[in-house]
């Protein structure tokens, strides 16, 4: 993705969350929110940001060497940082930085992205995920026909003391292929 094949480019917490579920001027299924590589949106001390559905939020992480846009969490309070607000939802090419790098760390329980309602055609993919002391990736409930993909991803340091998940499947089914695991308390666990 690139800005010029996307509907909205964002650089700040105000822009992107403007585009998100409750925004003034939020995406609808199929448009692209992007965000460039060298930004970093900093969600610390905000309620969980919710993607409508069928919206990409998306950066370049690997085009041309591009390190790819990050979003943080590293103080505050929610139980996730970005929760899936419906069916067909993307995630691709972002940094996903989390508040707690290490066990030694723990600040508080938190997700990276949940997906609690259940929802399909959740994909997330080439992106960086770490830093989260529950799970990086949480998906609840979604069924066999159109069930989230997790692939592609470098999901590492998510250390929980009793949690630590990279990614962490509850009640229903996913598919994770070609992810790399590094430093993960479990990098799977299911429910």
């Amino acid at each position: 993705y690139s800005a010029a094949t996307s509907n909205y480019t964002v650089t700040t917490v105000a822009e992107f969350k403007s585009h998100m579920a409750g925004g003034s001027k939020h995406a609808t299924a199929g448009q692209v929110v992007f965000i460039p590589s060298g930004t970093t949106i900093d969600l610390s001390g905000q309620s969980p940001v919710t993607i409508p559905a069928g919206v990409t939020i998306a950066s370049d992480r690997g085009k041309n060497g591009a390190a790819g846009a990050k979003i943080r969490k590293i103080s505050g309070s929610g139980y996730s940082m970005l929760t899936v607000g419906g069916n067909n939802v993307r995630i691709t090419g972002l940094v996903l930085e989390g508040p707690n790098p290490a066990p030694e760390t723990l600040n508080y329980v938190v997700m990276g992205v949940l997906n609690q309602g259940g929802y399909t055609g959740l994909v997330v993919d080439n992106n960086e995920i770490w830093g989260w002391s529950y799970a990086g990736v949480f998906s609840n409930g979604a069924p066999t026909t159109g069930r989230p993909n997790v692939h592609h991803n470098y999901i590492h340091h998510n250390q929980g003391d009793g949690l630590g998940y990279g990614v962490n499947v509850n009640g229903g089914d996913i598919l994770v292929e070609a992810n790399i695991f590094d430093y993960n308390r479990h990098s799977m666990t299911g429910g």
